[in-house]
């Protein structure tokens, strides 16, 4: 015969193998995956950040040459103007000047000049010089050039000075600086790069060109200039140039590209350096070129070397990486001295150069990657915690089961004893379990009177869940008129603050999901307290109730509008841009005057005031972007009211 078990001793010897066990295991793998998906999210976010952070790079560098491509357009324009100035001149040939204005006087060290009380450019002959008097005549005609040149050099940030080289040796500089006494008077300026790389001899198609750089006579420092030749017919005249200090060109590129820093550098299509800060030509192992020696002019020609090459660089591996760079029509990562950048090329048109943006490839991967570990750290904690939780749970369970099996089968094991002679019931055949197989012997005589209270109890339990059903559907009810009510302002039926909050959070986090734009507006009524005092709070009331259904007609179904507090409303505009936004702003102020002048019959504070930012071109931080708009909203009313300020 079979050995009986006790139910406690079937309970602690089946159910808990069985059951919490495989419970155990499940909450572990769920954990795991848990973790892993975490671990997933994270890796593809981060990489979509970085691929949106290059394709944002490359359209700022893009930008940027845009414009360094109009300025030099301007440039262009204006040194043709001016060749086109001195050549029509030179087909004329006056005889005798124009409003001469003074006399050349000539030095001990064998200089002629114009005296430097009279303004505009410099203006000498060198000692290489024998003027004649057509040549005074010349110079003291072209002094109709200071109208040209002077405002151009003046108003540019670009544009250091212009200047006119003759083969006559007539040379004319501005801004002035007292060539007689600073240039050498054996000093001859056709022997400089800015001269003969222009002449006949190196340039037959008389082509405008820029000049390699090279360090200025005139201690402006390393230049480059944009020089045009000088022709009467077919006769070579001389040549007009531009300087262009191109540190400053970069000293115009922005340093920061939101919290990154933007190291920058310019090349010719071979590669050869044009401006580059101390900092990279550290990095890239160049020295810093020669200058000036005792405060004194140059007497010789200082060019910059070929070696001054980003492609020339004495390190192999990173020679390599920059020759790919250099082609590349995308970004490339390169590596020098333990550190890594990431690098971005525009060509500049019209120049044959190159703006190159360098990013630390740390300062980038370090915020995501700290992202990323706080992403994996919550994880990690949710994982602690589920298993934490299922440990107290395993330890209540056990031990109320315990107590609770004890309690259960004492009764029975009591039952069983008081209802042996019962009569002659056969239930469930189960001899296994000792209780269950005395009771089989004694619960005979009770099955019509539990069958019994069992249809009563069925009944009532109907009617009750009935009675239960309407109930819950009642406060169901009341629940839903309670959340409606905690969610729009009483007075104007909008979203309220509270609510608002919660739907600007939930729009810029999908904004940033979806890698899409979000506007928001703060809209304010001009003089709103003069209503009140004036028309009394009831038409104030009226009024913020006419604003409010305007507000509903004119935007669309996803767009959210609040009352943000008094007669300040916060508008939100998933998927719009500031040009969206700004023309529904109009509208509403449209419809708004129209409506307090027809309907309302006011004439105060009839007119609204606006602020608009976007997410997350100008914050990424919500409360920064809700003060933006804030901020632009003041700006607005700075300005004198009913309008639209544009961050």
């Amino acid at each position: 015969m079979l050995k009986q078990l006790k139910i406690k001793e079937i309970f602690f010897k089946n159910i808990f193998k069985a059951l919490l066990i495989p419970t155990f295991l499940l909450v572990i793998l769920v954990s795991v995956l848990y973790y892993l998906q975490i671990k997933t999210i994270t890796d593809t976010q981060k990489q979509h950040l970085v691929k949106q952070f290059h394709s944002s790079m490359n359209k700022t560098i893009k930008d940027k040459t845009t414009e360094i491509e109009i300025n030099f357009n301007h440039i262009e324009t204006n040194l043709v103007g001016i060749q086109s100035a001195i050549e029509n001149y030179y087909l004329n040939s006056p005889q005798k000047p124009n409003n001469q204005k003074f006399e050349f006087e000539k030095n001990e060290r064998g200089f002629w000049y114009k005296p430097k009380k009279y303004s505009g450019s410099d203006v000498v002959f060198t000692p290489q010089a024998t003027p004649d008097q057509q040549d005074f005549v010349d110079a003291y005609n072209l002094e109709k050039l200071d109208a040209l040149i002077v405002p151009m050099v003046d108003r540019s940030d670009m544009i250091i000075a212009t200047w006119m080289n003759q083969e006559n040796y007539l040379v004319r500089y501005y801004p002035f600086f007292d060539m007689k006494n600073i240039l050498e008077p054996d000093m001859d300026l056709k022997k400089f790069n800015f001269y003969y790389e222009v002449d006949p001899q190196n340039n037959p198609n008389m082509q405008n060109i820029w000049t390699t750089p090279y360090l200025d006579p005139a201690m402006k420092g390393w230049l480059i200039s944009r020089v045009a030749p000088i022709r009467k017919e077919k006769q070579f005249l001389g040549v007009f140039g531009i300087d262009i200090n191109i540190d400053n060109i970069l000293n115009n590129v922005p340093k920061l590209y939101n919290t990154y820093t933007i190291r920058s550098f310019l090349t010719d299509k071979r590669g050869q350096i044009l401006s580059m800060g101390d900092e990279l030509k550290q990095y890239f192992d160049f020295i810093n070129l020669d200058t000036y020696k005792n405060g004194k002019s140059l007497s010789n020609e200082v060019i910059q070397p070929n070696s001054y090459n980003i492609l020339s660089s004495p390190t192999n591996e990173l020679r390599s990486q920059l020759q790919e760079a250099f082609i590349s029509k995308s970004y490339q990562k390169i590596s020098h001295k333990n550190k890594s950048y990431f690098i971005y090329k525009s060509k500049v048109k019209n120049t044959n150069w190159f703006l190159f943006y360098m990013i630390d490839e740390s300062e980038l991967l370090n915020e995501l990657n700290h992202i990323q570990e706080e992403n994996l750290e919550h994880a990690l904690y949710a994982l602690i915690f589920f298993i934490f939780i299922f440990i107290m749970i395993f330890m209540n369970l056990k031990t109320n089961m315990k107590h609770t099996i004890m309690q259960i089968s004492k009764p029975i094991e009591d039952i069983s004893e008081a209802t042996k002679d019962i009569g002659n019931l056969q239930l469930l055949n189960s001899e296994d379990i000792f209780e269950i197989s005395i009771l089989n012997t004694n619960f005979k005589t009770m099955a019509q009177e539990i069958n019994q209270y069992k249809n009563e109890l069925e009944k009532k339990v109907d009617e009750r869940t009935e009675e239960l059903h309407h109930k819950i559907q009642k406060i169901e009810e009341l629940q839903s008129k309670l959340i409606e009510q905690n969610n729009h302002d009483h007075l104007t039926q909008l979203f309220n603050r509270r609510y608002g909050d919660k739907v600007l959070k939930r729009e810029c986090e999908k904004a940033l999901l979806e890698s899409s734009v979000l506007t928001i507006a703060m809209l304010d009524i001009d003089y709103f307290k003069k209503i009140n005092d004036t028309y009394g709070h009831q038409i104030g009331d009226s009024v913020l109730i006419h604003l409010s259904h305007i507000i509903k007609e004119s935007m669309k179904f996803r767009d959210v509008p609040i009352r943000y507090g008094g007669e300040e409303f916060l508008l939100i505009f998933p998927n719009r841009n500031k040009d969206e936004t700004h023309k529904i702003i109009e509208l509403i102020q449209q419809k708004y005057h129209l409506e307090m002048l027809e309907k309302l019959h006011i004439e105060v504070g009839i007119t609204l005031s606006a602020g608009i930012a976007s997410f997350p071109s100008d914050s990424k931080n919500i409360e920064q972007l809700i003060k933006l708009s804030d901020d632009a909203l003041y700006k607005s009313k700075n300005n004198g009211r009913n309008c639209i300020t544009v961050i």
